[in-house]
């Protein structure tokens, strides 16, 4: 299904560079062909820009950005034509479509997202996110309202010669106000502002087919759009148009793409000159992980990375290793299962006079690690630990198959046996001595919770310089997310 989605969006990319070559290379069609080429080419590129988001970001961020960039724009819009604030005078025709209310023509909130989405992505290549700080989004936001108001530096001028729209003063760029700029920069600002704060709260969405093409897609369209629409100025006698567009859309076009080239070609001659880590996979577009794509909460950020575990690989996600220590320091390690973990804290299960169950009677403390070297990451958990309550013991118990139940309770773990056979045979006498009956749960068995102090998220890079980011629990309760060097 997904396949389908991005090659249908891809189709709607390319309908709309054919729009717009139409443009530029047919004759000057009548006012009523024209017309229909214009909204035929706003439609594929909104159809485009919507099912990559959905694809790319998850429905709930997708949904969350149209959602915000069309009641924004729609509302500033109608406030802008009505009273000219913040754009300047102005009025729609209805050469874009009847007018909402009588004010906005439903053509134009549309187009406000078919742009606006591209220019994020443009900010978000040509930013560099550090952090999740108030800082990082209002970089993003203000580079991806420079890139979107670019846009109109050619798209106003070309649709007010169109007589889409028409101002009531004329101003100095070209006959449009000056003041219709600073409304568009403070328009794209506050929608992606305001979703760069929502998306903070969200989990980030997991891509399980990464592909640097199609997350350059949106770049590409915003470069192709450009190039495009700079040439059309000066086949319809606005040269001077064409060039100013030129210059201040073509900054941020060339700025992400050489960004985006940097870091694909910076990888891919990591990946292929390092055979030390054949099969690398980066599942992710952004080549380093950031603070600022890290959920809040670490016990959600371990969620999103170990259900993508599940999803790319055949082995079994929750096979952790467990590391306990003696009271004199003495340490040790084995693999284990993870049964279960919620906000409370990971469980697991072994026999209590195990050498383990020994170590964490004595010493309380233990380690989690989990490593999925299906694409190179690893999540270190530390804490105390703590014994579960009998009933949740017995309840995990009698969840188990009856083989295993036998193999609980016939064998005294880590104690001394002569041969496998002993264990077998063993198994086989007590299975015998209680056929037919209701197994329960030996005293000397059952589970423990590790409550975290500490996770650490690490993920390797191709240039050795591996991300590590680490939350640490505070006296409160609230976790702080840090940055480690490798």
């Amino acid at each position: 299904m997904k396949g389908f989605i991005r090659s249908t969006s891809v189709v709607f990319l390319f309908l709309h560079i054919v729009s717009l070559v139409t443009a530029i290379t047919g004759p000057f069609f009548p006012r009523t062909v024209e017309i229909t080429i214009t909204a035929i080419g706003a439609i594929c590129l909104f159809g485009f820009s919507l099912l990559h988001a959905l694809t790319s970001w998850g429905t709930t961020r997708a949904c969350t950005f149209i959602v915000l960039t069309l009641l924004i724009s729609f509302t500033f819009e109608a406030v802008g034509v009505q009273t000219g604030w913040p754009f300047g005078s102005y009025h729609y025709t209805e050469r874009l479509g009847p007018l909402i209310l009588g004010l906005v023509p439903p053509l134009v909130p549309i187009m406000w997202f078919t742009m606006l989405y591209p220019a994020h992505t443009v900010a978000l290549r040509i930013v560099s996110v550090k952090d999740t700080s108030l800082i990082s989004s209002f970089q993003i936001a203000s580079v991806g309202a420079m890139a979107m108001t670019a846009w109109d530096l050619l798209a106003d001028p070309l649709l007010v010669a169109g007589q889409h729209w028409v101002w009531d003063q004329s101003g100095s760029y070209f006959g449009i106000p000056v003041s219709n700029y600073g409304g568009w920069l403070l328009t794209s600002f506050l929608i992606l502002m305001t979703y760069e704060l929502i998306a903070k709260l969200m989990p980030p969405h997991q891509d399980n087919q990464p592909n640097y093409i199609w997350h350059m897609l949106p770049i590409l369209s915003y470069s192709g759009i450009w190039l495009l629409t700079s040439t059309l100025m000066f086949t319809r006698g606005m040269p001077a148009v064409g060039l100013t567009g030129f210059i201040g859309m073509g900054g941020f076009a060339i700025a992400a793409l050489a960004r985006y080239s940097g870091n694909r070609l910076t990888l891919e001659y990591e990946r292929n000159s390092n055979s030390s880590y054949p099969g690398l996979q980066i599942l992710d577009h952004q080549v380093s992980l950031t603070k600022h794509i890290f959920h809040p909460d670490p016990f959600q950020q371990f969620s999103n990375w170990i259900t993508h575990a599940t999803q790319v690989s055949s082995l079994e996600p929750t096979t952790m290793t467990l590391a306990t220590a003696s009271t004199d320091g003495t340490p040790s390690a084995r693999q284990m299962v993870l049964t279960h973990w919620d906000h409370r804290g990971f469980i697991f299960f072994t026999n209590y006079q195990s050498q383990k169950g020994l170590q964490l009677a004595d010493n309380p403390r233990a380690a989690l690690l989990f490593y999925w070297e299906c694409y190179y990451r690893q999540v270190r958990i530390s804490g105390d630990v703590e014994k579960l309550t009998s009933d949740e013991s017995d309840h995990y118990f009698l969840r188990r198959s009856r083989q295993a139940q036998l193999v609980i309770l016939a064998s005294a773990q880590s104690s001394i046996v002569n041969d496998r056979s002993a264990l077998e045979d063993g198994r086989a006498v007590f299975a015998r001595r209680h056929a037919g009956t209701h197994l329960t749960r030996s005293p000397d068995w059952g589970g423990y919770r590790l409550i975290p102090h500490a996770f650490e998220f690490w993920q390797r890079h191709p240039s050795d310089l591996h991300d590590r980011l680490r939350y640490s629990r505070q006296p409160d309760g609230t976790w702080i997310l840090e940055r480690l060097a490798p």
